[in-house]
């Protein structure tokens, strides 16, 4: 059986989500990723390491204030160990979003807070759009620079493509800007006991085109623990002493350098989800019924800018809703195979064929296809082709129309006849005339045309099979037939004149029949069959010569009477010229019988024999009246029976003795018994050319007297020696 494969066609949107589709050409979007932001307060401590000062004649110490520990009572509030976050859980590859990043709420309880700087951690997987202060902070000394957000180096420096987003008034204790260990009061600043907050940032994104991947917006240094004048640090400042050291203000000020736990390096986590797109089919898939093992075959791919393959996950097929099977998707194809039922007739039977990409967690959502129709479908029909031969016969012209009689013999490429329901059209000079039923391999119509035509009219006629179909067979359309044509010539009644010579004659005796066959004077062509009837039997035909007279030679009368005698012309076509048939007015001819003859027959026999000797009979057979039958007329004069008494002992024909010139039948005899016969003759009479000679028989009986054979014994002795 033909094996039949259609295939699965399957394409995502950016990164990830697979359609799977069958010969698909149109696209369906499927689910989008859930974008909607969320908000989280994320609860983190700081530690921290600074740098304070005693005295101006002590060096500074330097104490870690571990986290949830007061950093010289400025970090000492809930709300200032938490960071507040805004972002999309799920973005399609290459999908743009924004995330928000707000640092908690401080108190510099008994101190003044110069020199802050909160540092953001950029993703490396995503691009940076854009970085944006969206206000919301609050604390800051009028007096002072106000909080500023832009991007910076690993060097504190600004940098429109540095992996920082910085909140600070451009001065740092020692990591950018005006940098200094000494003046507190640089930067932004918050006065003694002052509560305060920095502004909320908004990071702008654009997330990569690979599907499954995390975009995360941390802390800067998480986890990488505090360190004495370190650079990677989310937070850094200055604080003033309340009274300064030894009496100078802004001098010998405490610096402090804090981090926050590894789990902020991730405050928010976006993962990159792609939006599928599934190929709706629009042709169906055709599968012979018997089919074993049709192929299905789904192709997946990612629907990024410049679509790939994809190389994990699975796809489940479903025949009309029910599983058939999951397959492992490798280089971007999963294929199963699936035998559908037979047909039990040949009714197509359809079903929907879908197949669903299962996804990948985190990384491909699941897709599915549009359902396909799918038709089992019957084998093809045997197919049967046929020819067509033509024939057609002239019938008799009647009211001025030529029936054609049609005939159609078909012959099929499998031998058998055709089935009910077969038809054949007839065509007359192209033109379709009839469409008629074939019976087994034949077909008949008549048609009919116009016999009253100036001139020669040609029909050409073809019949073609036309295509019948049954359960299992496809009988196909034949070529047309050869062609056959009919020609229509102008039609004449001719003249027809019939004779007989001679008019008078003897039963036995032959006469000659004569027709002539002319029209307007003019004799048809020589050729032409005329037949003759006698008192209405067809005795005969001939042909017309060139004068159109037709002779039926040496016609023998056998019966006495008058003949009517005709002559008919069954009509023709003879070069070109139409001759409708004629028959003659009747001539008589006079047959009169043969005169009758009465006979006499004379037996001449020897009257005295011995037993056992040939004995001669002779019957002489004359006219009544004695004269001889003439030797012309000798050809056939019938026979004698010879009768001995009541017996017949044999017969002689009668023939002509050219000596004496007399009839005579003679019959040779041996005479077995002795004693005295009665011999008798009879003559079976004749009729010749001129007359009916009649039986006669002899006037008396001729007595022949048998006697026995003599027999003379000599002497037995032998001889006297002499």
């Amino acid at each position: 059986m033909m094996r039949t494969v259609r295939r699965l066609t399957t394409t995502s949107v950016v990164g990830g989500v697979v359609a799977a589709a069958l010969v698909a050409v149109s696209p369906t979007a499927a689910a989008a990723p859930d974008t909607t932001p969320v908000t989280q307060n994320i609860n983190h401590g700081y530690t921290c390491q600074g740098i304070e000062w005693e005295s101006i004649a002590t060096f500074p110490t330097t104490p870690t204030y571990n986290d949830g520990q007061p950093v010289a009572g400025m970090i000492n509030t809930t709300a200032g160990r938490q960071t507040t976050v805004t972002y999309p859980r799920e973005i399609a590859p290459g999908g743009q979003f924004s995330v928000y990043v707000q640092s908690g709420t401080w108190t510099a309880s008994g101190e003044e807070m110069g020199r802050a700087k909160f540092d953001i951690a950029l993703p490396a997987n995503a691009t940076v759009r854009g970085v944006a202060n969206v206000g919301g902070g609050s604390g800051w000394t009028s007096g002072n620079p106000q909080p500023r957000v832009e991007r910076v180096g690993s060097d504190g420096n600004p940098n429109a493509s540095g992996q920082f987003v910085r909140i600070w008034g451009g001065a740092s204790v020692n990591n950018g800007g005006n940098e200094d260990t000494n003046t507190p009061k640089g930067g932004v600043y918050s006065v003694r006991n002052g509560t305060f907050r920095f502004p909320r940032v908004r990071i702008d994104l654009t997330a990569p085109t690979t599907a499954g991947e995390q975009i995360a917006v941390g802390l800067r240094g998480a986890g990488a623990g505090p360190e004495r004048n370190g650079v990677n640090n989310a937070l850094s400042f200055a604080l003033d002493k309340r009274d300064g050291i030894g009496g100078f203000d802004n001098f010998n000020n405490d610096d402090y350098w804090c981090t926050t736990p590894a789990n902020t390096s991730s405050l928010t986590s976006t993962r990159v989800i792609g939006t599928p797109v599934t190929q709706l089919t629009t042709t169906n898939l055709e599968i012979e019924t018997g089919t074993v093992d049709t192929e299905l075959t789904a192709r997946v791919t990612s629907n990024a800018a410049q679509p790939s393959p994809i190389d994990e996950g699975e796809v489940e097929f479903f025949v009309n809703g029910v599983s058939i099977g999951r397959q492992p998707v490798q280089d971007g194809v999963a294929t199963t195979t699936h035998t559908f039922p037979p047909l039990d007739d040949r009714e197509p039977v359809t079903y929907d064929v879908t197949a669903r990409y299962l996804g990948v967690t985190n990384k491909f959502e699941q897709s599915e296809d549009s359902a396909t129709t799918a038709t089992v479908n019957p084998g093809p029909k045997a197919e049967v082709t046929s020819t067509v031969a033509l024939t057609a016969e002239r019938g008799r012209v009647e009211d001025g129309r030529l029936p054609v009689e049609l005939a159609m013999e078909i012959e099929t490429s499998d031998g058998l006849d055709l089935p009910a329901g077969s038809q054949v059209e007839i065509r007359r000079d192209g033109e379709v005339i009839a469409t008629v039923p074939v019976d087994g391999i034949t077909a008949s119509y008549t048609d009919s045309v116009p016999t009253d035509v100036d001139e020669d009219v040609t029909y050409t006629y073809t019949a073609t099979l036309l295509e019948n179909e049954t359960y299992d067979t496809i009988y196909q359309a034949s070529e047309p037939s050869n062609e056959v044509e009919i020609t229509v010539a102008p039609e004449y009644t001719p003249d027809l004149t019939v004779a007989a010579e001679p008019a008078t004659l003897l039963v036995g005796r032959t006469a000659d029949l004569s027709a002539t066959l002319t029209h307007d004077g003019e004799a048809l062509p020589a050729g032409t069959e005329v037949t003759f009837r006698v008192n209405g039997r067809d005795v005969g035909t001939a042909t017309t010569d060139a004068a159109g007279t037709a002779v039926l030679t040496g016609h023998e009368f056998r019966t006495a009477g008058e003949k009517t005698i005709v002559a008919h012309f069954d009509g023709a076509t003879v070069r070109g010229v139409t001759y409708l048939p004629v028959t003659s007015a009747p001539t008589t001819a006079t047959v009169q019988p043969l005169p009758g003859v009465d006979t006499r027959t004379v037996i001449d026999v020897t009257t005295e024999v011995t037993a056992g000797d040939e004995v001669t009979m002779t019957a002489h057979v004359s006219r009544a009246d004695g004269t001889p039958l003439t030797a012309d007329e000798a050809a056939e004069r019938g026979s004698v029976w010879f009768f001995d008494g009541a017996d017949a002992i044999g017969s002689a024909p009668v023939t002509i003795d050219p000596a004496a010139g007399e009839a005579r039948a003679v019959f040779v005899h041996r005479f077995a018994e002795t004693g005295e016969h009665r011999i008798t003759a009879e003559y079976s009479g004749t009729r010749t050319a001129d007359e009916v000679l009649a039986p006669s028989e002899t006037d008396e009986a001729t007595v022949v007297t048998v006697t026995p054979t003599e027999v003379v014994i000599d002497d037995p002795r032998p001889p006297t020696p002499p």
